[in-house]
């Protein structure tokens, strides 16, 4: 299921208080889109539903079940801090249940009562709250020995979340990643989604680690440190592939040329090259300048250009307003699909 499949299914489930279950493999990016999907649902008074995220694999089955207390000759459970914003909460609350199946067995059967029963020996879970639960496969060595099955017929729903490309440059426009990496993952697409679990203690292609290049790169990498910045986010391939890719940058034209002379400035002929140079265009595309760099990328295969304008427009909003781009949608209708 990609991204955006799966948050349309989450708004769904949390407006109706349907509890779900998301699986796959780590830094695909079952949090984030947690966090996203609850942003979009605003209660009554206008305002986001709140969001609390509990780590079960450092949790105790006291935690969601309760410390033993002997209260007037009788023992009771008293909540816990987060069992007890659960039980107090006044407003929508969504508790995403973070690495489920890393989670010991006896910290598993302790949430039974919570999701299904909703209570805690009695003191019932305010109406507000609502259950999302996320976990790694199997598979992906996450140290994940499975999820209790009485646990998982609580759940309404059990999503398995999958890497999707375009997902993922949506994400990464957003939050401002570098163009040379989002053009790197587009053109390069296998390395980020046929990547394996490492063997050894290193980082792998993910959309997590591909994050976590991309801020660093924001940020400054010093001199001759590149190669080790990249190798620690995500692995030698990457950092081998991706430094080779970035110095194709120092080969192109610039967007200023293409500005002043989108008919005569240089056109690479290598589909690498073309892919740089595309993103480097989606980049820098505003309003004022998207006329003359249109006309530049129609001298590139229709993809790659339809690849420009839609990357521009995730971008730059207040560009999918100006005439040039909403008659190119117009007649490119298939593209934007």
């Amino acid at each position: 299921m990609k991204a955006s499949q799966l948050e349309v299914i989450l708004e769904v489930a949390i407006k109706n208080n349907f509890p779900v279950l998301i699986k796959g493999k780590a830094g695909v990016g079952k949090t984030d889109i947690t966090t996203q999907s609850t942003s979009r649902c605003i209660h009554t008074d206008g305002l986001p539903f709140d969001l609390m995220v509990v780590h079960p694999v450092v949790q105790d089955p006291t935690e969601p079940g309760g410390i033993p207390w002997v209260i007037n000759g009788e023992v009771h459970k008293l909540p816990f801090a987060n069992m007890r914003r659960m039980i107090n909460a006044t407003r929508p609350l969504v508790v995403l249940i973070d690495d489920l199946g890393q989670a010991a067995i006896s910290t598993q059967a302790a949430y039974m009562q919570v999701i299904l029963q909703r209570e805690l020996d009695g003191q019932p879970i305010s109406p507000f709250v609502r259950f999302v639960a996320a976990t790694n496969r199997k598979e992906d060595r996450a140290g994940v020995a499975g999820i209790l099955d009485p646990l998982l017929s609580r759940f309404y729903g059990i999503h398995e979340l999958d890497l999707n490309i375009e997902d993922w440059c949506s994400w990464a426009w957003k939050y401002n990643m570098p163009a040379s990496l989002i053009s790197f993952a587009q053109f390069d697409k296998d390395l980020l989604l046929e990547s394996k679990p490492s063997k050894d203690m290193e980082n792998v292609p993910t959309g997590r680690t591909y994050a976590s290049a991309g801020k660093q790169q924001n940020a400054g990498i010093p001199k001759g440190m590149d190669f080790y910045i990249y190798k620690g986010a995500a692995g030698e391939v990457f950092a081998t592939k991706y430094i080779s890719y970035c110095n194709i940058y120092l080969q192109l034209p610039t967007v200023g040329e293409i500005e002043n002379d989108p008919l005569g400035t240089r056109m690479p002929m290598n589909l690498s090259e073309q892919y740089a140079l595309m993103n480097n265009i989606s980049a820098a595309m505003t309003v004022k300048n998207a006329r003359p760099l249109m006309q530049y990328l129609t001298r590139m295969p229709a993809e790659l250009m339809a690849a420009a304008m839609v990357n521009a427009g995730k971008r730059n909003v207040s560009l999918m307003t100006s005439p040039e781009y909403t008659q190119w949608a117009i007649k490119n209708a298939n593209y934007m699909l």
